[in-house]
């Protein structure tokens, strides 16, 4: 490799690589050349002074300080670039998957990395975000035989008096690069300050103009990776490296059995409405944004309603003697059961009292329409068997119907699964054919087999998940899982990635093969891609200084940047890999997990300035994204003053399967 003057090398093993440097001013970037001087590096240019410190960290690991003083405002980009790379594939874990599934996505509604000549807002060679818009401060770039990748911390203390930010401190950024086949190389990096570029990235199909933090003077640390790698797995070592640096847990101020309880309360008393008979999402819409009204019934079989709240209500009423809870459990998880549609072998989507039986919902016109989907069918089926095994095992009487109907619908997915083992991404409602056969969100039609299979010993089911998990398991690997949410045009996301884990964790425990062990524990890499390993600092009220932690909450998707409580409810499933593996990582991700849950729950009424314990949002928003939410004055909110059914239903679930586990642990 030829090493340009100016540059540093960074070389391990047979891999070469360089550091850059580049100061920001009158809206560009220009090259700041590093020079050794004694045990540092310095670049000087019109007055600017920048500086960086290198040292050993570990194998393939170097740290670094960065820091700079400047007589005007600006900010320090550092790059490691691969010039060699080929294959490249730019990781900022939960903004930049590679292009962001591109071409199996219209353009337009999120970021997209590429050199394409596509005419989008979304499309550019070059995304750089606030670091604390990542879930970790980091930007890698993995590559055929290597993964590259830079860290750093992602606030730098600064005098306000001399900085383009509010506060007493800058943030600072990430970045990736393409590369253009000829001088510039790939690369990934990090930037002293921040700007969101080429535009601020609010939410699907919202953009913004870039917002930026410079300063005069700021120092901030961080690591440079440089590691042979034999695929792109290698980058869950440098997650876990980086996590290990920088978290900073969460504190639970309340217990497990307390939090179960309020959520439980607050299901029964709040969000059950009597006249509808039925669940319901809640929001407040008085001028005082401080009143939850109804909004809309829970009435789809899954994902949102349905089953996802009727099975941890099960299990919470069943283990404290609760029989209202167990009795509205049981009236959702009949209706679930009674939404079979003959003509498409499949559930209808929405199914109630009032509803009737439909297809389309509040996620109809994004890709959906008049068509069933994975997602909905497949957790909907899930959650009843679910349900169904937890009333076998503790009293031996579940209802038959619950059983009956998922085996029916089990038996068309097998008629119709193609011979590659997917499941598809929607279906006719007329007759049993898949429409759509790209998504990630059929995965959990594999999770409901391999429970059947358990329960009725038909080895079909059993054949058909293992099929399935041979095709569903290599976006697992190659790191990109896109098309589960039907509201998020196909971006990656992490949601198809928990029925993933699921999957694997129902088919170990159908089969005991450790196959479906080591499938568990990629999953749980790739759920770490999108979990938050450090604490951020969030820009608007009511959690901007206060209590809550980021640490341990995921992103839904690319499309909808923001922490949401769907990660939680794979609680047991990370726990029986923490148990089966030994592995103090994992087990530490579960429990952050969980501790993030509880403080969330521990911030209702005092911080929220809603609702009550047991009420929980699907929305808190850590950084820039998704800030859409306004007070009564006008000021964004970083959280949604919303009271979504599924988002306590997965905190709920998550908390009761594993303090449940706990509890017969103690007793014995």
């Amino acid at each position: 490799m030829n090493i340009q003057p100016g540059t540093i090398p960074i070389t391990q093993e047979s891999l070469c690589s360089c550091l850059r440097a580049a100061y920001w001013q009158h809206d560009d970037w220009h090259p700041l050349a590093l020079n050794a001087h004694d045990n540092r590096f310095i670049a000087r240019h019109n007055g600017l002074e920048a500086g960086l410190v290198l040292q050993p960290a570990g194998d393939g690991i170097r740290a670094f300080t960065l820091s700079f003083t400047s007589p005007f405002p600006t900010r320090i980009r550092l790059t490691l670039e691969v010039p060699s790379a080929t294959e490249p594939f730019h990781l900022i874990p939960a903004c930049i998957f590679g292009d962001n599934n591109l071409h199996g996505a219209e353009p337009g509604h999120f970021p997209n990395l590429t050199r394409d000549p596509v005419q989008s807002v979304s499309c550019s060679p070059y995304w750089e975000f606030r670091a604390d818009r990542a879930s970790l401060p980091l930007s890698m770039l993995l590559f055929k035989g290597g993964v590259a990748g830079i860290s750093i911390q992602p606030y730098s203390p600064a005098d306000q008096q001399t900085t383009s930010s509010r506060e007493n401190f800058i943030r600072n950024g990430v970045c990736a690069m393409l590369g253009d086949g000829g001088p510039a190389p790939h690369a990934c990096g990090v930037t002293l300050g921040y700007r969101n570029t080429p535009v601020s990235f609010v939410n699907k199909d919202q953009w913004g103009v870039p917002t930026e933090h410079n300063a005069v003077k700021a120092e901030a640390s961080g690591f440079i990776h440089l590691h042979p790698a034999a695929n792109r797995l290698a980058a869950h070592t440098v997650i876990q490296q980086v996590y290990e640096a920088f978290q900073e847990s969460p504190h639970a101020p309340i217990t497990a059995e307390s939090g179960i309880r309020s959520l439980t309360q607050a299901f029964l008393t709040v969000n059950w409405q009597a006249d509808k008979e039925h669940f319901s999402n809640m929001r407040c819409i008085d001028t005082s944004k401080r009143h939850l009204t109804p909004w809309r019934t829970l009435a789809e079989v899954g994902w949102t309603g349905g089953g996802v709240i009727a099975y941890p209500l099960l299990v919470s009423g069943s283990l404290y003697a609760d029989d209202t809870a167990v009795q509205r459990a049981t009236y959702l998880l009949d209706w679930v059961a009674k939404a079979f549609n003959p003509a498409s072998g499949l559930l209808w989507d929405v199914y109630g009292k009032n509803e009737g039986a439909r297809v389309n919902w509040w996620w109809s016109g994004y890709l959906v329409k008049d068509v069933h989907c994975a997602y909905t069918n497949a957790s909907g089926i899930y959650y009843l068997l679910k349900a169904y095994e937890f009333l076998a095992e503790r009293r031996g009487n579940p209802p038959r119907a619950w059983l009956d109907t998922a085996c029916k619908v089990l038996d068309t997915l097998l008629a119709i699964q193609p011979a590659d083992g997917r499941y598809g991404f929607t279906y006719s409602t007329t007759e049993r054919r898949i429409v759509d056969p790209d998504g990630f969100a059929g995965v959990y039609w594999a999770a409901a087999m391999a429970i059947a299979a358990r329960l009725t010993g038909n080895t079909r089911y059993t054949g058909s998940a293992i099929r399935a998990m041979a095709f569903y398991r290599e976006p697992v690997r190659s790191l990109c899982c896109c098309g589960t949410p039907m509201d998020t045009w196909k971006s990656p996301d992490q949601e198809g990635n928990l029925g993933f884990i699921r999957a694997a964790a129902e088919l170990f425990r159908t089969t005991r093969d450790d196959t479906w062990l080591n499938a568990l524990e990629e999953g749980a890499h790739y759920e770490y891609l999108w979990r938050y390993g450090f604490r951020a600092r969030p820009e608007y009220r009511p959690l901007k200084g206060s209590p809550w932690n980021s640490v341990g909450g995921s992103v839904t998707s690319v499309s909808n940047p923001h922490i949401h409580p769907m990660g939680i409810f794979i609680s047991r499933e990370l726990d029986l890999l923490a148990t089966r593996s030994g592995n103090a990582y994992h087990r530490q991700r579960c429990r952050n997990g969980l501790d993030w849950a509880l403080n969330c729950i521990s911030l209702y009424p005092d911080v929220s300035g809603y609702g009550q314990p047991g009420v929980l949002t699907e929305r808190f928003c850590p950084s820039d994204g998704l800030t859409i939410e306004t007070f009564p004055d006008g000021s964004p909110s970083s959280l949604w003053f919303s009271y979504n059914g599924w988002a306590a239903a997965a905190v709920l679930e998550g908390l009761v399967e594993t303090h449940a586990k706990q509890a017969a642990s103690n007793d014995k």
